[in-house]
């Protein structure tokens, strides 16, 4: 039999091996498990940062979006509908109408500019009356609400043998409307 310190000795030594054997089994791997999950961690985290900016890059164009919105609309607005420019054939008439100039309006097609940039509608005018009026006609075409281009232009006068001072004056105008 053994006497009681080697027994003693024997038993720490077991229990120094097992604890050994428990931290390379258990602990070790543990430790590199955490080192990977660490990792992962670091990444996530870069991820999470980048996706911050982005999100702030995409609330900053919204709110970008936000502010040129209505400049946006009113340059759609400067465009007619190519296929039915009632509107255009409208204003021109209602600001005739305004500047007491009786005016004939007649569709055409210049297919001299089938190769323009922007589509666009033409049409010529017919008037008669004062050079005033006519000028009037213009500033308020200018003003308009649509883009409009002025292609071709002739101003006459009309002679009169009873006024010899008379501004009337006989215009054609042949302009673009752009569209849509």
């Amino acid at each position: 039999m053994m006497n009681t310190k080697k027994q003693i000795i024997l038993f720490w030594g077991i229990c120094l091996i097992t604890a050994f054997v428990i931290i390379w089994v258990f602990i070790v791997p543990l430790f590199g498990t955490i080192r990977q999950i660490s990792i992962g961690l670091a990444g996530v985290k870069k991820e999470l940062i980048i996706i911050h900016e982005k999100t702030g890059e995409i609330d900053e164009a919204e709110s970008v979006c936000d502010k040129i919105d209505p400049d946006l609309q009113k340059i759609e607005n400067l465009f007619v509908d190519k296929d039915v420019p009632v509107k255009a054939i409208e204003f021109l008439e209602n600001i005739a109408v305004a500047s007491d100039l009786p005016i004939e309006i007649y569709p055409i097609s210049l297919s001299d500019y089938e190769d323009e940039i922007w589509d666009f509608v033409s049409f010529r005018l017919s008037a008669r009356g004062s050079y005033i009026n006519f000028r009037r006609f213009l500033e308020k075409m200018e003003a308009g609400p649509f883009l409009i281009e002025i292609y071709n232009l002739s101003v006459r006068e009309i002679s009169s043998n009873e006024d010899s001072l008379s501004n009337n004056v006989d215009t054609v105008l042949t302009i673009k409307v752009f569209t849509k």
